[in-house]
C-alpha cells in the first residue's frame, strides 16, 4: 500500500516578456574510480581511500567516475540510462529536496560518505518506485576516541572548498559534527560570425553573436548530530542540519546583424541578472533498539524539514538598433516548504540469510496527510 504524501508550497510570480534562451556546456569530469564491492542486488563502493572524496570533491564529482553513471547538466542521474532516486542513508534527504539534484550532489562535501550503493534490485524497505537506487551511506564516529578531519580543494573553473568534521565521545554521549563551504566559478562564452551567401558567391549578409554567461555558485552546508546510548539496546540520537546555496547567475547577449555593404541592419545588446538560492534546514530525532530479540532492530525516527527556494531573473535590453520601446522581463518564484515525517523500520533475521523488514512512513502538511508502507522478507 502507497499513499503519496502532500507538499505545502507558496507561489509567486511575475512577468512580461519572454526571456532569452539560455545555452548549456556539459562538463567532463574524468577520474579514478573508488574500490568496488559486487552483491548480488548491489555494487558498493567504498571511499576509503579515493583521492577525491579526501582531496575536497563533491559527491557529483564520485559519481561520475562511477561505472555505468552519469550526472547530466540538467540535474538527473542516471545508471546504463535508466533513472534513479538517490538517497542517504536508505531515505530520502533532507539536503536534496528543493533544488535541482545536480547542483545539491555537486554541494555535497564527499568526504562525509563512507560509501556509495549502486542498487539495481531495491527491496520494500526503500519504498520507493525508481528500479535502481543509489545510497550514501554516510560517515559514522565507530570509537569514542576524538577524531577530526579538516580539508582543503582547489579545482578547475575557479573551485574552492573547505571542509572540517569531528567527533568525540565522553561516556555514554557521542558528539559529531560537519561544516564544508565551496565556491565554483562557471563562466561560458559563445561567440558566432556567420556570413550569407548568394548564388553567384557575393555576400548577402552576416550576423555576428557574443554571448557570455558568469555564475558564480556559493554553496555552505554544516550538520550536528549528538547520540546518547541509555543502554546496551538502546540509543538516542538528535540531529541538526543547513546548508545555503547561492547562485547569482550574469548573462550578456550582443546580437548583430549586417547587410552585403557591412553597414548594421540591426543590432541588440541584452543582459540578464538571476540572483538564486536553494536553503534547507532541518532537525531529526532517532530512537533504535537492537539485539533484544534474534539480531532484530528497531528504528524509529521523526523530522522538521525547512525549505526555501527563490529564482529572481530581470532581462534588460541594453542597446537595440532600429530604436524600440526598451523591452524588460521579470520573473520572481518563491517556493516555501515544510515538512514533517515519522517513520520506523523494523528488521529481523530469518534463517538461510534471509530477513523480515517492516516499515512505515507517514508526512504532515498543513491540512494533509501522506502515508507510505513497504515490507518484505
Amino acid at each position: 500500500m502507497k499513499v503519496r504524501g502532500f507538499r505545502n508550497a507558496v507561489i509567486a510570480g511575475l512577468a512580461v516578456a519572454a526571456p532569452s534562451a539560455l545555452a548549456q556546456t556539459e562538463i567532463t569530469v574524468t577520474a579514478t574510480p573508488p574500490e568496488a564491492m559486487h552483491l548480488d542486488d548491489r555494487t558498493v563502493y567504498d571511499l576509503t581511500n579515493n583521492l577525491q572524496a579526501k582531496g575536497g570533491g563533491s559527491v557529483a564529482d564520485v559519481l561520475t567516475a562511477l561505472p555505468a553513471v552519469s550526472v547530466d547538466p540538467a540535474g538527473k542521474v542516471r545508471v546504463h540510462g535508466a533513472a534513479v532516486t538517490v538517497m542517504v542513508d536508505g531515505k530520502p534527504s533532507a539536503a536534496l529536496r528543493g533544488m535541482p539534484l545536480a547542483t545539491a550532489l555537486q554541494s555535497m562535501p564527499a568526504n562525509t560518505i563512507a560509501k556509495i550503493e549502486v542498487i539495481t534490485d531495491p527491496g520494500p524497505e526503500f519504498r520507493e518506485d525508481a528500479g535502481i537506487v543509489i545510497n550514501l551511506v554516510t560517515r559514522k564516529p565507530r570509537t569514542s576516541a576524538a577524531k577530526a578531519d579538516l580539508g582543503v580543494g582547489i579545482g578547475p573553473q575557479g573551485r574552492r572548498s573547505g571542509s572540517a568534521a569531528g567527533s568525540v565521545g565522553l561516556g555514554a554521549w557521542t558528539f559529531s559534527g560537519s561544516a564544508d563551504v565551496r565556491d565554483d566559478i562557471r563562466y561560458d562564452l559563445l561567440d558566432v560570425d556567420r556570413t550569407a551567401k548568394n548564388a553567384d558567391g557575393s555576400a548577402a549578409g552576416r550576423l555576428v553573436e557574443h554571448r557570455s554567461t558568469f555564475v558564480p555558485y556559493t554553496n555552505t552546508t554544516g550538520a550536528l548530530t549528538v547520540s546518547y546510548a541509555a543502554s546496551d539496546h538502546d540509543t538516542l540520537s538528535l540531529g541538526g542540519e543547513g546548508a545555503l546555496r547561492h547562485r547569482p547567475r550574469q548573462y550578456q547577449n550582443d546580437l548583430g546583424v549586417y547587410g552585403p555593404d557591412g553597414g548594421v541592419t540591426s543590432r541588440s545588446v541584452t543582459q540578464d541578472r538571476a540572483p538564486q538560492h536553494f536553503d534547507h534546514a532541518s532537525l531529526t530525532g532517532d530512537y533504535v533498539r537492537k539485539g533484544v530479540f534474534g539480531g532484530d532492530t528497531l528504528t524509529v525516527k521523526a523530522s522538521h524539514e525547512d525549505h526555501e527556494t527563490l529564482r529572481d531573473q530581470t532581462d534588460d535590453q541594453l542597446f537595440q538598433v532600429p530604436a524600440s520601446v526598451e523591452d524588460i522581463y521579470r520573473q520572481r518564484h518563491t517556493e516555501h516548504e515544510l515538512i514533517d515525517t515519522v517513520s520506523g523500520d523494523y528488521v529481523l533475521p530469518l534463517p538461510r540469510e534471509e530477513q523480515l523488514k517492516l516499515g512505515f512512513e507517514v508526512e504532515f502538511g498543513p491540512g494533509a496527510v501522506g502515508l507510505s508502507g513497504g515490507g518484505g522478507g
